[in-house]
């Protein structure tokens, strides 16, 4: 991403994700590190994949950020959120367990149990809009 190389973890939670846990990085480096379309392998990830980069857990909770395939860097993303907990989670040498990720767009509890998800927080309408005939 940009000048930087990062190693992650593959996770599949419906679409193809890379949560990649940065050792030492504290969120203010996160905000403002340079967010770019990634570069990534194409035969692992041939229909593209979302990227995430977050800080290693701590105190159950991570900072992340995250690419979206096809669209660029959004302020959240439900299937991010739980790819970046399941990386944390794995980094920190944990199966189960629960993870607040904080995204610019808020904060997620992602609760990972026996190979399942459940997320909970804030939900909140960020845009508006009204489609004509001629779309």
């Amino acid at each position: 991403m940009g000048e930087q190389q990062f190693a992650g973890i593959g996770v599949d939670v419906g679409n193809p994700h890379l949560a990649c846990v940065i050792p030492g990085m504290t969120p203010s480096d996160l905000a403002d590190m340079e967010f770019v379309a990634p570069e990534f392998d194409p035969e692992f990830f041939p229909k593209g994949v979302n990227v995430e980069v977050l800080t290693e857990l701590t105190d159950g909770a991570v900072h992340m950020r995250v690419w979206e395939r096809g669209v660029g860097e959004t302020r959240s993303c439900g299937t991010g959120t739980v790819a970046a907990a399941q990386a944390a989670l794995a980094d920190a040498g944990i199966e189960n367990g629960s993870v607040v990720v904080n995204v610019p767009g808020g904060s997620i509890e992602v609760v990972l149990a026996d190979g399942e998800a459940t997320m909970t927080g804030p939900s909140n309408i960020v845009f508006r809009g009204e489609l004509t005939n001629e779309l």
